[in-house]
């Protein structure tokens, strides 16, 4: 399996696994990135972090942006604590060298969860 390293906005640099969109994802918490990636090229869809990324897998009310987007693969990064996740998340989010497409509809999960 192919490895890619984004690094967040803070410089820290972060170890995705890169799956086909066909591979079911395990049922453990992570941090995930829909992206395009081929042999010239990568655009970033979309980045998000979940205690379950099967569950993530059938996405929800981010589909219709995600798949519009066009994604043939998900990064994958294992984090059980949640806390570590959104933190993870957001460090990727802030860098503005990877324009996300759906940055939209990020970042919520960990917003709902500081209330």
């Amino acid at each position: 399996m192919e490895q890619i390293t984004l690094i967040g906005y803070s410089g820290v640099p972060y170890l995705f696994t890169l799956l086909p969109l066909s591979v079911s994802l395990p049922q453990t918490g992570g941090v995930y990135v829909y992206m395009y990636h081929d042999t010239h090229s990568r655009r970033y869809i979309y980045c998000g972090q979940s205690d379950s990324l099967e569950k993530e897998s059938t996405m929800s009310d981010k589909n219709y942006c995600i798949l519009a987007s066009r994604p043939n693969c998900v990064a994958v990064l294992l984090e059980p604590t949640q806390k570590k996740r959104c933190s993870i998340e957001r460090d990727i989010m802030d860098n503005s060298e990877y324009s996300f497409s759906c940055i939209h509809l990020m970042g919520k999960d960990c917003e709902e969860t500081k209330a």
